[in-house]
This record gives structure tokens, C-alpha cells and sequence, in this order.
């Protein structure tokens, strides 16, 4: 014998509602409203689905079935509520950086009479979800074409950095990604601010070495390494045709003073110029030292 529902064409979820959050609290995804959300990759994403129905004297239960993942199958999730009860909830862990396009739910009656309530009465909605990560660290200049590392940067220098998520045409939820120095040299102390996206790397004022600073979002991260360089030594640049100061300077009146400008073992050297040929008068061109430095990166 047919459910009085069977014989009204009237009888049916005549619409359904899904909203997701990061939140288990179905309250708060319901009150939120929300049909797409970003979350930390390996997190949980929390749906909520309503709906109306038109007509049902025979008080049928609501079948639901969800697709969380989006591949167009319903087998992540499913429920059969009261008649009265026209609201249903579930969870999915992203465990794979991406966006999930055309999450879904759909709903019907559980009519036992129907041939297929499925195909014939089931209303369907839609809701995306990115699982975010960290792609790269990068220093925060787009104009440097080296941004991606390593950086070189001086004793108590400072750094701009940056964390480009991934999907990058998703953005990083509340509060990531997180930021930490995983690796420095003994003895060092530096020094990292962050906010959301951005952090300062403040290298240690008198300590070089390799620093690596991290960016986390969920289960993914990303580093980038900042190298601070030891000066090992320094020595005047000198020029092919220095002068022995200890010969005599007949063209220019005596010895050379040795106060004038640095040397580099018994040689002189001419600041500012590269061929000795200077005129009486021409000290004022002797205003520049080029300074060798030899570093240990």
C-alpha cells in the first residue's frame, strides 16, 4: 500500500542549506553562515546542513548523504533524522594541501515506497573547503630575484620575510602560519617577530652563522635560510705599480710619508687612483681605499 507522501507530488525536501566551518560547535557553523572556509592542511572541517520540507503526513524520516572530499561520490559521510529534525551535521580531515571544490550534501525523504528517492526528490548544495600549507619562505622584497634564498644578511642586520600559502590563491587562516628559528649558531641570539604572513628575522649583533627560520600552517612548513657571514680578514687592495717606500721619492721632494694613507707590507697605495701619476697638489685626490674582505660563505 503507498505512503499518502507517495501520492502527493508535493512531498518533498523542497530545499537544503550547507555551511562549514572550523568549528565542531554546529551552532556556531550554522550561525556563521559560511559556504567556504580555509583551514590548516591535517585539520578538521565541520559542516552543517538544513532544510524544508513541503508536505509529509506520514512524518517520513530525512535521508542524508554527504561528499566531503569532492570526488563526486557520497560515501564520506550519512544520516537519517526525524521528520521534525531538518538539520544534519558532519566532519572531514584534510590531510592533503588543496582546494576541495563541489563538496556536497543531499537530502530526501526516506520514502520505502519510492523507486528511487534519490534520483527522483533529493536536493543537493554545495560548499568549498582549502586545506592550507606553507609553499615557501621568501624574503618580503618582490624585487630581489634571489628572495627565495639563501639570504645573506650582516651581523645585527634585519630581514623581511614572507609565507606564500599553498593553494596560493587560498589565504592562511587566523592566526597561521606559525614561525620559529629551527636551527642557529651556538651562542647566538636572535631575535623573530611575526604577524600572520609576515615575520622580522633579526640576526644576533655579534654571532654569524647559518640561521633557518620556519613557517608552519597544520602538517606542512617551509624554511628558508639566512646566512650571516664571518669577515675572516681584511687587507688593502693594492695596485701593480706601487712604490717601495723605502726608495727615495726624488719627483715629489724625499721619502714618501708614511702617514698619508695605508700600506700593505713595504708597499704604498694610492686611494682613489689607479696609476701613479700624481702632480704636486693632487692630494685631494687621495680620498678612497679599496678594502678587501674575504668572508667565510
Amino acid at each position: 500500500m503507498f505512503s499518502s507522501c507517495s501520492l502527493l507530488l508535493a512531498c518533498k525536501v523542497s530545499s537544503v542549506n550547507l555551511y562549514v566551518g572550523a568549528t565542531a560547535d554546529p551552532n556556531v557553523v550554522r550561525d556563521g553562515g559560511l559556504q567556504s572556509v580555509d583551514i590548516p592542511v591535517g585539520e578538521t572541517a565541520y559542516f552543517y546542513a538544513t532544510c524544508e520540507v513541503t508536505e509529509n503526513p506520514d512524518e517520513l524520516g530525512i535521508k542524508w548523504e554527504f561528499d566531503l572530499d569532492g570526488d563526486g561520490s557520497y560515501d564520506d559521510a550519512n544520516d537519517l533524522t526525524d521528520y521534525d529534525e531538518l538539520y544534519a551535521s558532519a566532519s572531514f580531515t584534510y590531510g592533503t594541501v588543496g582546494r576541495y571544490e563541489d563538496i556536497k550534501v543531499q537530502a530526501c525523504l526516506d520514502d520505502p515506497n519510492a523507486v528511487d528517492e534519490w534520483a527522483e526528490l533529493a536536493i543537493t548544495e554545495y560548499c568549498d573547503v582549502d586545506a592550507v600549507g606553507v609553499l615557501k619562505v621568501i624574503k618580503d622584497d618582490p624585487g630581489d630575484p634571489n628572495n627565495s634564498g639563501p639570504l645573506y644578511a650582516g651581523v645585527g642586520a634585519t630581514v623581511d620575510l614572507k609565507a606564500i600559502p599553498d593553494p596560493n590563491t587560498a589565504a592562511f587562516p587566523g592566526g597561521e602560519p606559525t614561525w620559529e628559528i629551527t636551527s642557529q649558531p651556538a651562542g647566538s641570539d636572535p631575535n623573530l617577530s611575526s604577524s600572520g604572513e609576515y615575520a622580522i628575522f633579526l640576526s644576533d649583533p655579534n654571532v654569524p652563522g647559518d640561521y633557518v627560520v620556519e613557517a608552519t600552517c597544520g602538517t606542512s612548513s617551509n624554511s628558508i635560510t639566512i646566512i650571516v657571514p664571518e669577515i675572516v680578514s681584511l687587507e688593502w687592495e693594492t695596485y701593480p705599480d706601487d712604490v717601495n717606500v723605502l726608495a727615495p721619492d726624488t719627483d715629489h721632494g724625499g721619502y714618501i710619508g708614511l702617514d698619508t694613507c695605508p700600506i700593505n707590507g713595504e708597499n704604498r697605495i694610492y686611494p682613489g687612483k689607479k696609476v701613479y701619476d700624481d702632480e704636486p697638489n693632487e692630494v685631494a685626490m687621495r680620498q678612497k681605499v679599496n678594502i678587501k674582505a674575504l668572508l667565510s660563505h
